[in-house]
């Protein structure tokens, strides 16, 4: 009998068959007809007789001493769901006080129980779920997949339709609940749901799961705007460890939200969790908002955000640990190949105080048209931050700074940003801002079309800038300046700088203040023409370096440097203006015809005057020079003609 009957399972409650069959007569032998196997199978378990049903009210009218198997063809008629088998049981039923749950329980005549055989499989309609936009379908959505649940998990469809609710929808684990595609099955809140309990915490979702493992949920509208409802969107897991779910995917849903305090895709203490191909939109574009949040996820380790649209939200993509929430460190975690759209901020990434953030990758994102950041992070003191990396993604069009990352200064984050495109930020705000930041590669950028500096760094250490495109910025192209700390160890190495200071006057690189700040190879082209701009303006304290770089065309000067201590050699000089000047405060000489030109501290015009700013008087003919060198005082001109040996001309008038 058990045989048979798993033939027929087999046979006819799949998820094609479950999608497909209308069964909305009692099925022939005919081949062609959808149910033609159906009755196959029912003439097998049934040659005694015939026993079926065409509703749950026939159904419950059948005792099980009249028969141990029958089959269900619909639930409140024949064909408005799949076929249920099912087998008689001993006992009453088990569910809501011997009521059942109109699917996997159904009473019988005598008081005893039918149980539904689903081998796995599950339609909504199958417990009485009607998707007319009218029916309160929460009991029945529910008790569908808590039988799943009961059998170890299962495959849960829902059928096209808009079926309304007003509970948090529990998915159990081993379970994937998935309809037919974006616009195709949605599920309609009338209202906030109350909020659900959930191992310890509660939870306020349209639909959610927490202490599971293996749950996927796909292929859904969630409408939260019609009814102005706010609460979250698909939420896995709730705060505090004990709630952490595993292995957890949200894929290809499309949730439709309002300008308000809700997530409409969140994860919280749950780890290795894929939330890919989904949409989210909040509010028509144009609209101000600051609240609703497409993604988030904390306290997660080895998951996974992919190829999802957001739009018209006050935050894309959060990847955050929670202040204050012990434990909510992120690890190991993917964001890559999203597009965020009209949000105030488009990718967050933070850290808090004592908490891990580590070994995150965010790369081929693509962020337009932000309210505020395109990118922003932040990293605390006292949290734990290493190995992030930002790359090959596009941020673009921001109102206010495109990028924005804020460190501790003290913590070295480790922090990689190479490939990436940033424009068009506010004209009050730099390109890309960087405060007080230990621990930077960034390189292979290309920053371009930015109203302000393009590279605004405040304090910071241990950082490295190379091979970076940077045009058009209407003031200076790098501009760095203290923060919590005066700039040290930071490298500008091989970049290329074009178009600066086209607004104000600026320079290609302009530095307040840095101590072992290295300047090298560099290419300065088509700064303003402007005697106030400069390829490098640099005050500079010790231990620093600027050479090898190439200082070309209508810049109106060349190196400015201030401070002491320092190299500046190697640079070479490219000018179709009628002068420049090559200036600095150093203990050094200025020398032509050397291998090692060092021409910073002196002034040469187009007509080849030579100006020696300060007058140096050798101590005698055999103090200390290299052979070339020259100095003079109001009597006059000194030469070293070899090591250690000076020569001197008198001056006179004439």
């Amino acid at each position: 009998m058990f045989d048979i009957l798993a033939i027929a399972l087999n046979l006819f409650i799949t998820p094609a068959y479950a999608q497909n069959v209308t069964c909305a007569t009692r099925p022939s032998a005919d081949s062609s007809n959808a149910c033609a196997s159906t009755a196959f199978v029912h003439n097998l378990v049934t040659s005694g007789g015939t026993f079926t049903v065409n509703n749950n009210t026939q159904l419950s009218a059948v005792s099980t001493s009249t028969t141990s198997l029958i089959i269900r063809y619909g639930y409140s008629s024949a064909g408005d769901s799949p076929p249920v088998v099912y087998v008689s049981s001993g006992s009453a039923c088990s569910l809501n006080a011997g009521a059942g749950d109109g699917g996997s329980q159904v009473p019988s005549a005598n008081g005893k129980c039918w149980l539904g055989q689903f081998n796995g499989y599950y339609n909504v309609k199958q417990f009485g779920a009607k998707g007319n936009a009218v029916a309160d379908d929460t009991t029945t959505i529910q008790n569908t997949l808590t039988a799943a649940g009961a059998a170890g998990g299962g495959y849960v469809f829902v059928p096209a339709g808009i079926y309304l609710t007003a509970a948090v929808l529990s998915v159990p684990s081993y379970t994937t609940f998935t309809g037919v595609g974006q616009g195709g099955t949605t599920i309609r809140m009338t209202s906030a749901p109350p909020s659900k309990a959930f191992c310890g915490t509660t939870m306020n979702a349209v639909i959610g799961s927490a202490c599971t493992r293996s749950v996927t949920v796909s292929k859904f509208t969630l409408d939260l705007a019609t009814n102005s409802v706010i609460t979250n969107g698909i939420q896995f897991g709730e705060y505090g460890a004990a709630s952490t779910m595993v292995d957890g995917t949200m894929e290809d849903n499309e949730i439709n939200g309002l300008d308000a305090h809700m997530y409409l895709y969140y994860v919280k203490f749950a780890n290795r969790i894929k939330i890919k191909n989904n949409r989210g939109t909040g509010i028509p574009v144009g609209a101000a908002t600051q609240d609703i949040a497409c993604i988030e996820t904390f306290g997660t380790d080895g998951s996974e955000v992919s190829g999802n649209y957001c739009r018209g939200v006050g935050v894309g993509v959060t990847v955050k640990s929670q202040v204050s929430i012990t434990g909510s460190d992120i690890k190991n975690t993917l964001v890559h190949d999203n597009i965020i759209d009209y949000a105030m901020n488009g990718i967050i990434v933070s850290n808090a105080s004592g908490l891990i953030f580590n070994n995150v990758k965010v790369y081929n994102n693509i962020v337009t048209n932000s309210g505020n950041n395109a990118l922003q992070g932040s990293f605390s003191t006292g949290g734990t931050s290493s190995n992030i990396q930002i790359t090959n993604n596009q941020f673009l069009e921001a109102s206010n700074a495109t990028v924005r990352i804020d460190g501790d200064y003290t913590t070295n984050i480790g922090l990689v940003f190479t490939g990436n495109t940033i424009t068009q930020a506010n004209a009050s705000y730099g390109g890309v801002i960087f405060t007080d930041i230990n621990g930077l590669y960034f390189a292979f950028n290309t920053i371009g079309a930015l109203p302000y500096y393009a590279l605004d760094i405040s304090g910071g250490s241990n950082q490295t800038y190379y091979g970076n495109k940077i045009t058009g910025s209407s003031h200076s192209a790098i501009y760095t300046r203290a923060g919590t700390a005066t700039p040290s160890n930071i490298q500008f190495i091989g970049n290329t700088i074009l178009n600066y200071g086209t607004g104000t006057a600026g320079s290609g690189i302009a530095i307040d203040a840095g101590d072992n700040i290295t300047m090298v190879r560099n290419h300065f082209m088509y700064g303003a023409a402007s005697a106030a701009a400069y390829a490098i303006d640099a005050q500079l304290s010790t231990n620093s370096e600027i050479s090898a770089n190439t200082l070309g065309w209508t810049t109106a000067n060349a190196v400015f440097v201030n401070g002491t201590g320092g190299r500046n050699n190697y640079n070479t000089a490219i000018f179709d203006r009628n002068a420049y000047r090559v200036s600095a405060i150093f203990p050094r000489e200025v020398g032509f015809g050397l291998s090692n030109t060092d021409i910073l501290t002196d002034d040469v015009d187009s007509s080849g005057n030579l100006r020696l700013r300060n007058s140096v008087t050798p101590a005698s003919a055999v103090a200390s020079c290299s052979q070339g060198q020259i100095r003079w005082d109001t009597s006059y001109v000194y030469v070293c003609i070899a090591t250690d040996t000076w020569k001197r001309a008198t001056l006179a008038t004439w």
